[in-house]
């Protein structure tokens, strides 16, 4: 019988340990809020060797979660606590809604991650400092700044970074901004050494280590308030520099400001992007390699350096704004100037970029906001198969195109408020146009057309080609003209007629800016129902227009004759174009354009909303431009209701992709901040993206070499909840 009780519990023993097994598999680390990201990066050799870490507000639960990017998917996870059937859950300051880490740039100026994670919270003044060691994650300090200012701040902070020491063992000098009823605050602190917080962590705060804030006053910010805080890179020349910020600031003056802030020397240069600016982003050093054409049968291959912080990034802020749809997005400013970067749209005689030319434009995409930003240096994006092919191709005799390779120098990530989240080039500013592709026959880098007509039924229509279009690459929009022979006019679908009368009163000008609309030789169709009814067999024609006389608005219709007698009663009547201009052109988003007749041209200009490869500078270009044949007798060749489908193709569509909302990635709706991080070491090395969704409580991952652009994506997603 003993025997038997010893079997049965080591069986239920191994089945508990099997279920556990499983279940610490499946567990979840409960998010609550998760509002922000940071991304704390560990060497891929040495002693320091290790995982990045990721850190992520759980804001409902005042804590923060650490998310070990292990190079095996498998082992990857939220780190344990010591009970390890649950995650581990790091206190910090009620409801904490965004993060940051130290960070400097190494005399090589790569981008150098200390170990210490700091989070804050709206409204408040308190800032939570975390040790980012792997074996010591833990809050080691809570700053109350109006205690570390010595009371000259009651107001919250709205904006922090930190400066990591440049050796081991060395201070972290924090910066932040608080906000006063006279205007923001500009603030650093230059906290002990991480191995004394550690030290003094639990202890009264008179035994701590004191820690004081000086003001910052070489810029003035009265009136303003700062919205984002980014360290930069120092100049290699100053010894002991203090630092260099990025100060991006609002108000009825505000902007975004470089600000070194030596004791002597110090300066504020103004970053003009034109427009407010909510974060602010910059980069590391890079370098690529470029081919040139030298002669018409010579090439070099040219390598490019971009010096660390040379570009600051910063989303735009359309609410602040007088023309919304231009600070939409996000620009770039270049530090050496502090003008709007320039992008590579340009070419010299030979065909070679010419990145002197022309400002960038700010990248957006339909109409999403932009909800992060992510800017990293060398990373690898999967290649589709619409991209341009706009780089030489070293390895060819003659001047061919090769397209880009999968590896770029600078890779822009932005998650947008309508799911979606854009890819673009940061070093070359301009987006990743995923539908630069042409046909057989078509000419590379023009807008192109597909002009069909078919009878009012639908029914393609052979021959006949009399409707041509030209537009501009850049300018013209994806979209869809019609041009109907005999089609019914604006604002005279259904009209009521006069009682009484056998006036016929229509809108002179039924489209605000589009002229009179009105002309003899129309026709005027009576009808016995607004909707529904019949229409009489036989049509009167418009003998003459009497314009209205101010403040009327109507034009009375003539007619050219009686009216026939078995529609003479009805009540309705519509009027369809005649005379000399039949056709009528509408488009998908107006139903009404401009009437056009044998000879004539429709033609409307727009500015670029995107810059295409030898992009010279103009302002405006042609949008469409539909022109009727000449010597064509239209009214032989058609009859009413024939139309002309004119079909646009911009040939644009930036490297955009969307999350298919089913199963565990259901909820994962709304994305928010981002970074970027290179998993693994070596051949096995993965990049992917990270983005904190508040609508799913999670982190999703995204491979960043397993994507399709254009689509919702479900492979290369990964959920952490």
């Amino acid at each position: 019988m003993k025997r038997l009780i010893v079997s049965l519990m080591v069986v239920a023993g191994a089945l508990l340990s099997a279920c556990t097994e499983e279940e610490e598999f499946r567990q979840t680390a409960g998010l609550a809020g998760t509002y922000d990201v940071a991304l704390v990066s560990y060497p891929k050799e040495g002693d320091e060797a290790g995982p990045d870490l990721l850190f992520v507000t759980s804001t409902d639960n005042n804590e923060l979660r650490v998310l070990s990017l292990e190079a095996s998917e498998e082992a990857r996870g939220f780190i344990r606590a010591p009970n390890p059937l649950q995650p581990l859950a790091i206190p910090v300051l009620p409801r904490p809604q965004a993060l940051t880490r130290d960070v400097r740039y190494d005399a090589s100026g790569n981008e150098q991650t200390g170990r210490l994670v700091f989070a804050r919270s709206s409204g408040s003044t308190q800032i939570s400092v975390v040790s980012a060691e792997r074996d010591v994650l833990r809050e080691v300090r809570r700053l109350e700044t109006t205690r570390l200012t010595g009371g000259a701040s009651v107001g919250p902070v709205t904006a922090f970074a930190a400066r990591a020491p440049e050796v081991q063992g060395g201070s972290t000098t924090l910066f932040f901004s608080t906000q006063e009823t006279t205007g923001a605050r500009l603030w650093s602190a230059v906290l002990p050494a991480r191995d004394v917080l550690i030290a003094e962590q639990g202890q009264p705060e008179e035994a701590r280590s004191k820690v004081e804030a000086a003001e910052l006053t070489v810029l003035p910010l009265t009136n303003l308030a700062v919205n984002s805080l980014l360290v930069m890179p120092e100049p290699a020349d100053v010894p002991s520099h203090p630092g260099v910020l990025a100060v991006a600031t609002r108000g009825a003056t505000g902007t975004v400001y470089k600000v070194d802030l030596r004791p002597v020397g110090g300066s504020a240069q103004p970053l003009n992007f034109g427009a407010q600016v909510l974060q602010l982003a910059t980069h590391g050093r890079v370098s690529y390699e470029e081919v040139r054409q030298i002669s018409a049968d010579t090439r070099r291959t040219d390598t490019e350096d971009v010096e660390a912080g040379r570009y600051v990034y910063g989303i735009l802020d359309p609410s602040n704004c007088g023309v919304p749809a231009q600070c939409t997005g996000v620009l770039a400013v270049d530090t050496r100037t502090g003008r709007v970067a320039k992008d590579a749209s340009g070419r010299d005689a030979l065909g070679n970029i010419n990145r002197e030319l022309n400002d960038m434009l700010p990248l957006s995409a339909g109409s999403g906001l932009p909800t992060g930003l992510s800017v990293a240096s060398q990373r690898n994006l999967t290649i589709q198969s619409g991209e341009p092919a706009d780089r030489l191709n070293p390895d060819a005799t003659v001047t061919t195109t090769r397209r880009r390779s999968l590896t770029l120098p600078l890779l822009g990530i932005v998650p947008l408020s309508n799911g979606a989240i854009l890819f673009f080039d940061a070093v070359n500013m301009l987006h990743l146009n995923v539908d630069a592709v042409w046909a057989t026959g078509q000419t590379p880098n023009t807008a192109t057309s597909t002009i069909t007509l078919t009878n009012a039924q639908g029914v393609a229509l052979s021959g006949r080609e009399y409707v041509a279009f030209e537009g501009k690459f850049g300018v013209t929009r994806d979209q869809t003209y019609v041009l109907t022979y005999q089609g019914l006019l604006p604002g005279m679908v259904a009209v009521a007629r006069e009682k009484g009368t056998n006036a016929f009163k229509v809108p002179y000008v039924p489209r605000a800016g589009k002229g009179p609309v009105p002309q003899p030789g129309d026709s005027i169709t009576l009808l016995s129902a607004e909707t529904g009814g019949q229409a009489c067999a036989t049509d009167v024609t418009v003998l003459d227009v009497q314009p209205p006389v101010a403040p009327a608005t109507l034009a009375t219709l003539v007619p050219s004759g009686a009216l026939p007698a078995a529609c003479a009663g009805y009540p309705y009547f519509q009027v369809r174009a005649g005379g000399p201009k039949p056709m009528v052109l509408s488009s998908g988003s107006e139903d009404y354009l401009a009437r056009l007749g044998a000879g004539d041209e429709f033609s409307s200009t727009a500015s670029y909303f995107f810059h295409p490869p030898g992009y010279a500078g103009e302002t405006e270009g042609t949008l469409a431009r539909i022109r009727v044949l000449g010597g064509v007798n239209l009214a032989n060749e058609l009859i009413r209701g024939d139309r002309y489908v004119v079909t646009t193709d911009a040939h644009f569509y930036p490297y955009l992709i969307s999350v298919q909302l089913a199963g565990d990635l259901f909820f994962f709706r709304l994305p928010g901040p981002v970074v970027q991080a290179t998993v693994g070491a070596g051949d096995t090395a993965i990049d992917y993206a990270y983005i904190a969704y508040p609508s799913a409580n999670g982190i999703l991952q995204v491979d960043q070499t397993n994507l399709t652009a254009g689509v919702a994506n479900s492979f290369g997603l990964l959920p952490f909840l």
